[in-house]
C-alpha cells in the first residue's frame, strides 16, 4: 500500500508541474492566438489586455511555486517524520531487545551455584543452624531470592512435625519457635510427600519482607525437601519477587541434596561424608 501510494504522489506531482507550463505557454501565447484569430485587428484592445495578461502570468506563476513550495516542503516534512519514527521503532526495538534478553535470561535462570562455596561452611562450621544459616545467606544472593527458611524434622509421640532453625531475612519474634505438622501449611505438605513445590503465586499474607522502607509480599515460592535415603529430614523454603525455572529447582536442589546429611548425622558430620 505504501509502495502504491508514493507511485501515486509522484505521478501527480509531475502532472501538476506539466499542467503549470502548460498553462503558463498558453498565457504567453494568447495574445499571438488572438491576433491571428481576429478578422480585425483592434491593436488598442490588445494594448489595453496586456496589463490584465500580466496580472494572469503573474497569478499563475504564483500558484506554481506556491504549489511547489507546499510539495517541497511536504517531502520535507515527511522524510522528517519516517526519520523520527524510524528513530522511534529502533529505539523501542532496542529497549524491547534488552527488556526480552532480560526476561528470558531470568526465565532461563541460567544460574551456577558456588558449590565451593558451600562446601567451604561445611568444613568450617559444626553446628548446623550456622551451617544453613550462611548457606542460605549464600544461595539468597545468588538467585536474588528475599528470603529463607530452614526446617529440620521431629518426632514425638509418634507424630512428625519440622520446626525453623535457620533463616535469611525471616523474622521471628523472640521466644517464639516456629513448627507444623506434616501436612500443615506449605511446608508441611512438602515434608509429608517429599516433593519439590514451585508456586507462582504465594497467598497474600503468606509471607512478607521487611526493610526500612516497609513491607511487601513476595509472589514466588520455592519449597524444597531434604531427603536422606529417600526419607525427609528437612524442608528448605525460599521466597522471591521473581519466578523460580525448572533450572533454579534443579541447581538448588542439588546444593540441599549436599547438606541433607548434616541433618541426621552428629554437628561434627565430615565434609567427605556430607558430599556424598
Amino acid at each position: 500500500m505504501q509502495a502504491i501510494t508514493k507511485k501515486l504522489g509522484f505521478t501527480f506531482t509531475i502532472l501538476f508541474f506539466i499542467g503549470v507550463a502548460y498553462s503558463a505557454y498558453s498565457l504567453y501565447e494568447l495574445p499571438s492566438q488572438m491576433m491571428h484569430a481576429a478578422t480585425v485587428v483592434d491593436l488598442n484592445v490588445i494594448g489595453q489586455l496586456q496589463p490584465t495578461l500580466f496580472k494572469l502570468y503573474i497569478i499563475c506563476g504564483a500558484t506554481a511555486l506556491v504549489g511547489l513550495a507546499a510539495i517541497t516542503f511536504n517531502s520535507i516534512n515527511s522524510r522528517s517524520h519516517q526519520s523520527a519514527a524510524l528513530a522511534t521503532s529502533k529505539k523501542s526495538e532496542a529497549k524491547s531487545e534488552a527488556q526480552s534478553a532480560e526476561e528470558i535470561q531470568h526465565a532461563e535462570g541460567k544460574i551456577q551455584i558456588d558449590s565451593n562455596a558451600i562446601e567451604e561452611v561445611m568444613s568450617e562450621e559444626e553446628d548446623k543452624s550456622v551451617v544453613f544459616n550462611k548457606v542460605l545467606s549464600l544461595i539468597c544472593n545468588e538467585v536474588e531470592a528475599s528470603q529463607a527458611a530452614a526446617y529440620i524434622t521431629r518426632e514425638e509421640e509418634d507424630a512428625h512435625f519440622i520446626d525453623l532453625f535457620a533463616s535469611y531475612a525471616y523474622h521471628v519474634p523472640e521466644g517464639e519457635k516456629k513448627s507444623f505438622r506434616y501436612g500443615e501449611g506449605l511446608a508441611g505438605q512438602v515434608a509429608k510427600e517429599g516433593k519439590l513445590v514451585n508456586i507462582d503465586a504465594i497467598p497474600e499474607g503468606y509471607i512478607k519482607i521487611l526493610s526500612g522502607l516497609g513491607s511487601a509480599s513476595p509472589r514466588h515460592l520455592l519449597i524444597i525437601p531434604l531427603k536422606e535415603a529417600d526419607k525427609v529430614v528437612g524442608v528448605v523454603e525460599i521466597a522471591s519477587f521473581h519466578a523460580f525455572s525448572r533450572h533454579h529447582e534443579s541447581a538448588l536442589q542439588h546444593a540441599f541434596d549436599k547438606l541433607a546429611l548434616k541433618l541426621v548425622n552428629d554437628d561434627n558430620v565430615s565434609l567427605e561424608k556430607a558430599k556424598r
